[in-house]
């Protein structure tokens, strides 16, 4: 009966030890997905950062007006440009119907049935 409680106690002691090992394995194994999730959201913080800085630096007009001269060599609008909305058809031609043709073009949603 002696050995019984003994190799009860050695098969329960086991089963502990390893219960814990793995505990323990898989609290590391969490800490370092914990401390790579908070390095990503670090990262990511930090790009949100650098393009809102971006996005205010190209939101201004002086950047735009001096992108829109020397890269897209586009000059001043001038006051001869404007046109009122009554010329339109002398200046360019009556507006075409495209409603028609584009019609044609789209499906119905019986034709995918």
């Amino acid at each position: 009966m002696n050995w019984l409680v003994t190799v009860v106690g050695i098969f329960i002691v086991g089963f502990l030890a390893f219960g814990t090992y793995r505990v323990k394995t898989e609290a590391i194994q969490t800490e370092r997905q914990l401390v790579a999730a908070d390095e990503a959201i670090g990262k990511a913080q930090q790009r949100k950062r650098m393009l809102e800085a971006e996005l205010a630096h190209k939101s201004d007009l002086e950047w735009i007006e001096k992108y829109a001269k020397n890269v897209l060599n586009m000059k001043p609008i001038r006051a001869k440009q404007f046109i009122q909305t009554a010329e339109l058809d002398r200046k360019f031609g009556p507006v075409m119907d495209f409603s028609s043709d584009y019609a044609s073009l789209t499906h119905s949603r019986e034709d995918f049935q």
